[in-house]
């Protein structure tokens, strides 16, 4: 694994390739032209002194060749590690298998509880949301497979009347009748909850209505049923 040193003890950068017995790097415009068996070849000498698990980046700093480089001769980084009899690899790490990644999961549930997020799962193991997704199916699927229930965010429930109160703010701001989009952009709310209150208010309103009605036609005929029998 190369680690960065300070190139103030080797004076630059060029200098130390050169110690190091690599071949120079020009400046834009100048820069070496490489041959298939160039690549081949750097290849074989970075992964004699790196070893097999070489990553590209690596092998870019130890030869100077870069990943375009790489594909226009051999098609990309696996490419030249299978030309070379070396097993293709993801950015130099070995193969995830899915007991690794749920025996990971299992432990980080327990330090950090059944509220732990894909996010932080991610950023405290080094696994990717692609490898889980091929190894386990993705979050949901990885949760379920240890009985661990889905962390759904509990959202507060925003009260009517402020739903009501911003609408009327937006409306006499526009002087007219706001649209759905013009709500999500002006107000602190989205435009979905717009959508989904204003829709469940006005089918209250319409239910208001229609027990409203039904209620003055119940009365009506009580009226008409007690004047019957004052009339009897």
């Amino acid at each position: 694994m190369f680690v960065r040193c300070d190139l103030r003890r080797f004076g630059s950068w060029p200098e130390l390739r050169e110690r190091a017995g690599l071949p120079a790097v020009g400046r834009r415009g100048m820069r070496r032209i490489y041959s298939k068996e160039d690549v081949r070849e750097a290849f074989q000498r970075a992964v004699a002194e790196v070893g097999p698990r070489i990553t590209l980046s690596e092998f870019t700093e130890h030869s100077g060749i870069c990943h375009t480089t790489v594909k226009r001769h051999v098609g990309g980084w696996n490419a030249l590690r299978a030309l070379e009899g070396l097993e293709p690899n993801r950015k130099g790490q070995p193969r995830v298998e899915a007991e690794t990644i749920r025996t990971a999961f299992r432990a980080a549930i327990e330090e950090h509880g059944k509220s732990l997020t894909l996010t932080a799962f991610c950023e405290m193991t080094g696994f990717s949301e692609a490898v889980i997704l091929r190894r386990c199916g993705g979050w949901r699927a990885l949760r379920e497979s240890e009985s661990v229930p889905e962390n759904k965010p509990q959202w507060p429930v925003i009260p009517d009347e402020r739903i009501r109160e911003e609408y009327a703010r937006i409306q006499k701001m526009l002087k007219r009748k706001p649209t759905f989009r013009e709500l999500g952009l002006l107000s602190k709310y989205g435009e979905d909850t717009f959508r989904k209150r204003l829709a469940l208010f006005k089918w209250q309103r319409i239910f208001r209505t229609v027990v409203e009605q039904k209620m003055a036609e119940r009365r009506a005929e009580l009226a008409a049923e007690a004047a019957a029998g004052r009339g009897v």
